[in-house]
């Protein structure tokens, strides 16, 4: 009854919460006339996305305009390029305005704010320095370096075509380097003003007719309300597992929790089990959205292998001790400070993205010390005089006792070690009970009250 009510009461919850999400959608979009969105940080997929939701929500708003707020030190070249593509084909207008003072957009920045249909610099702000590098930093391959020109050149050509914007001017900050000051860059045709904030590009660009997909338009921009679009719960949360070291530990506490469901199956009700799975589902988004390197997702998949054949063959040590160092190779490569520039996908100033070495020590470390202790317990069970209790089905018909009280489920002591156990009946047993193991499933023991048949169990 209780379980119902709390049902019930979730339900009217949602439906309430749909409702307000409903008329608070209808309030911005009646009302709403220009949006503008804050990104900072890396370009990475994350950020094309949050991009394409604002430029959708915008047109779908019916607002005057989309502002984009930038400041960034660069990022993947295939983001790049779709963020890019994204504002040029806008159904609505879209300014971009490298700001507040002391902002950046370098590398990637430059040609997402170039292809604005109008673009903006606040004072002390800078814009250029656009040379591609592999994914990991290092310099491109030739063959590989030519490649990636060949696709800045594409790119260029896309905004000089469709903005106006000085083609030689971008040019320059790719194969040079360059690098442009506010003033510098409206006068060498890369962004067309400088205002201060967003407040003063709504002033400054009053009246000012842009291109939009083939057509004409005149914004009107002089004392229209100003909205915000923040990123929701989704997006935050995909930004927090997209983190290096979150995803890193995603992936050794799923690999852990299937480790020990498959040492113990069915423990817990399979909590172990459904566990790792929903960590490696977010683990895989999470690398979704990372310039990840295939080395270390190898060496990753190997310690796993290698932990996993240790419980196979039981007290060699050698498997869990090379599985330990592949965990830890493979946290250190997971992004790929090592990896060939060949294989990484290009980059404008990438981000160091990495796993850090003090968490991947201290993981590899704890999984070292997790699989010492498992190997100590399988070398006592195979010393001389110890109980054969470990093998598999070895226990049937031994006495063991019971370290807690069993009601129906607790813990039992056999030969020096603890199990895991339940009554054959599902009835309770008191602490310090002696019992008797009649089936044994992996590491649970399903046990009776010893000396004692089931039907002269106590009722």
């Amino acid at each position: 009854m209780i379980i119902r009510t709390i049902a019930v009461a979730m339900l009217v919850l949602g439906l309430i919460g749909l409702t307000l999400a409903a008329f608070d959608n209808e309030a911005d979009a009646a009302s709403s006339r220009t949006l503008y969105v804050e990104i900072s940080g890396p370009i990475m997929p994350l950020t094309e996305r949050f991009l394409s939701r604002a430029i959708k929500e915008a047109a779908e708003s019916d607002a005057e305009l989309l502002i984009v707020e930038l400041d960034t030190p660069g990022g993947l070249l295939m983001t790049t390029e779709r963020m890019v593509d994204a504002i040029l084909d806008a159904p609505i207008p879209v300014a971009v305005l490298v700001s507040p003072p002391g902002s950046r957009a370098a590398s990637a920045g430059t040609f997402i704010t170039a292809a604005g249909h109008i673009a903006a610099m606040s004072p002390s702000t800078n814009i250029g320095a656009a040379s591609p590098l592999a994914g990991d930093g290092q310099r491109l391959l030739p063959e590989n370096r030519a490649s990636a020109f060949q696709r800045i050149d594409a790119l260029i050509d896309r905004i000089a075509e469709r903005r106006g914007r000085d083609r030689d001017a971008l040019l320059k900050t790719a194969e040079n380097a360059v690098s442009y000051s506010a003033h510098e860059a409206v006068d060498a045709g890369v962004v067309d003003l400088i205002a201060l904030d967003v407040e003063d590009l709504l002033f400054r660009i009053d009246g000012w007719s842009v291109n939009l997909n083939g057509r004409e338009e005149t914004l009107n921009t002089n004392g229209i309300p100003l909205f915000k679009i923040k990123k929701t719960y989704l997006e935050h949360f995909l930004g927090l597992i997209s983190d290096p070291n979150i995803a890193f530990i995603l992936m050794v506490a799923g690999f852990l929790a299937l480790w020990i469901e498959f040492v113990a199956p069915g423990a817990l009700a399979f909590a172990p089990g459904i566990t790792g799975v929903v960590l490696w589902a977010l683990a895989i988004v999470a690398l979704g959205n990372l310039p990840v390197s295939l080395i270390g997702i190898v060496l990753l998949g190997l310690a796993a292998l290698l932990l996993f054949v240790e419980t196979q063959m039981q007290g060699i040590g050698y498997f869990g001790a090379a599985g330990a160092v592949s965990l830890l190779l493979g946290g250190l490569l997971l992004f790929g400070d090592f990896t060939r520039p060949d294989i990484q996908p290009p980059s404008f100033d990438p981000p160091n993205i990495r796993v850090n070495l003090y968490l991947v020590l201290a993981v590899a470390i704890g999984v070292f010390a997790i699989w010492l202790f498992v190997l100590q317990d399988i070398l006592k069970s195979q010393q001389p005089g110890a109980t054969a209790s470990t093998t598999p089905d070895s226990t049937i018909g031994l006495t063991a006792v019971a370290v807690t009280a069993l009601a129906p489920k607790g813990t039992v002591t056999l030969g020096g070690e603890k199990w895991t156990a339940v009554t054959s009946d599902e009835r309770h047993m008191e602490q310090g009970t002696e019992v008797q193991v009649v089936k044994q499933d992996g590491l649970l023991l399903t046990v009776k009250r010893a000396g004692t048949t089931p039907s002269e169990q106590d009722p």
